[in-house]
């Protein structure tokens, strides 16, 4: 009877203790994965941290800017700047009567153009006046639409008002040239001249005149 008590108690102690051991082991568990769950943010803090508890510094995040060329390289070329567009003035338009031209005109056997400012020498019958004739017979011809009229002798020199009215009124294709003559002139293109001799025709010359140009308009 007494080892059947042994016996029983053998037994409960051998369940106890290994009822006992099942809880350790179950407690032990939860005791590491506490601790491992605890010491691992530690370990991480503690790496991160720069001995005395400071924390690391912080690379500042810079945005990328243009760098100045280096030696040798070549600048980016500049953008092209745009400057205000400027037009060239717009001449005043002449008036009637404004003088184009004043000075020395010499015929020879080429016909003068009197609608270029200074007048320019033409090919045969192409501009606006000629001298034609031989020995002591010369004269001054319009050509084209060019009129001209004889002024008086005795007359002052006339003006531009003047030369208008009387080739508009008087106005035919040639005169004979005579020593000292005045000759108002309508070119083809409407300009008014007053041609005064200065000299007859001679060797080399078909005369010379004094002339003075007035635009029309």
């Amino acid at each position: 009877m007494a080892e059947d008590r042994a016996d029983a108690g053998t037994r409960d102690g051998g369940w106890f203790a290994r009822g006992n051991q099942a809880a350790w082991i179950g407690a032990v568990g939860v005791l590491l994965a506490a601790l491992i769950g605890v010491g691992v943010p530690l370990l991480l803090s503690s790496g991160d941290d720069d001995g005395g508890g400071a924390a690391a510094p912080t690379t500042p995040t810079t945005t990328p800017s243009a760098e100045a060329p280096g030696p040798g390289s070549t600048p980016p070329p500049a953008s092209p700047s745009t400057s205000p567009t400027t037009s060239a003035p717009t001449p005043a338009p002449t008036s009637a009567g404004s003088e184009r031209w004043h000075g020395t005109l010499a015929f020879d056997s080429q016909s003068k153009e009197l609608d270029e400012g200074q007048p320019v020498t033409r090919g045969y019958q192409a501009g606006d006046l000629e001298i034609g004739g031989w020995r002591d017979h010369y004269s001054i011809k319009g050509l084209g639409s060019t009129v001209l009229s004889l002024w008086p002798a005795d007359a002052a020199l006339p003006g531009y008002q003047d030369c208008a009215n009387t080739v508009d009124a008087e106005g035919v294709d040639d005169h004979p040239l005579t020593q000292g003559m005045v000759v108002c002139v309508r070119t083809s293109e409407g300009n008014v001249a007053r041609l005064r001799l200065v000299s007859l025709p001679g060797e080399g010359s078909r005369g010379t005149f004094d002339a003075v140009i007035w635009a029309a308009e």
